[in-house]
């Protein structure tokens, strides 16, 4: 079950840990830390702006959700957001669809530029980026490389990695497990030198 933590708490928390250890950063381990644009005000309003310091941190930030709730972005800047892992994932508009995105990349590289003129200009971006998604083509992929190798990237930092499939075992629980890891062959993968799973 997930347990929400009172306002009230978490502010005496972050008070007792700056007054017995100097505490001021955090990596809050949010899955996404911007899911809500009430979340994330009331987090301001209630414990951040009522700390007896200025607080700074680094989460986990929906790129689409702050696009389209862009008043956020200022919530997020006050709050004392200053590094933001962004899961852009891909380049290719379809491919990003299969794993539940929809925001063109174009329209996410231009806003994070916007961010970085206005909003979130203190902020430091890092996203991910998975190769071999479903739909991705050597062409696609190719111009992601030579587009983050490039001055027109305003991500500060970027991870790549191959996508990762790994096949369930009927033993094991399938609840910690990725789409692409329980149902491979409906997206057209196949496992190589293996023949087929129990």
């Amino acid at each position: 079950p997930v347990t929400i933590k009172h306002c009230d708490v978490l502010r005496d928390e972050l008070i007792n840990n700056y007054e017995k250890y100097g505490v001021t950063r955090y990596i809050f381990s949010d899955d996404t830390y911007n899911d809500s644009a009430d979340k994330i005000t009331s987090l301001y309003e209630e414990v951040f702006s009522k700390l007896p310091f200025q607080l700074t941190f680094s989460s986990y930030i929906r790129l689409d959700l702050l696009h389209r709730f862009q008043e956020t972005a200022e919530v997020l800047q006050k709050s004392g957001l200053r590094s933001a892992l962004l899961g852009i994932e891909t380049n290719n508009h379809e491919s990003a669809k299969a794993i539940g995105k929809g925001l063109e990349f174009e329209k996410q590289i231009e806003y994070i530029k916007h961010l970085k003129q206005n909003e979130l200009k203190n902020t430091l971006f890092t996203s991910g980026f998975i190769f071999g998604l479903p739909k991705d083509t050597k062409e696609s992929m190719n111009e992601l490389e030579n587009f983050l190798l490039s001055k027109e990237n305003p991500i500060d930092h970027w991870i790549c990695r191959p996508l990762g499939i790994n096949p369930v075992n009927n033993s094991l629980q399938k609840k910690y497990f990725s789409e692409f890891d329980l149902n491979y062959e409906k997206y057209g993968y196949t496992i190589a030198g293996q023949g087929p799973l129990a």
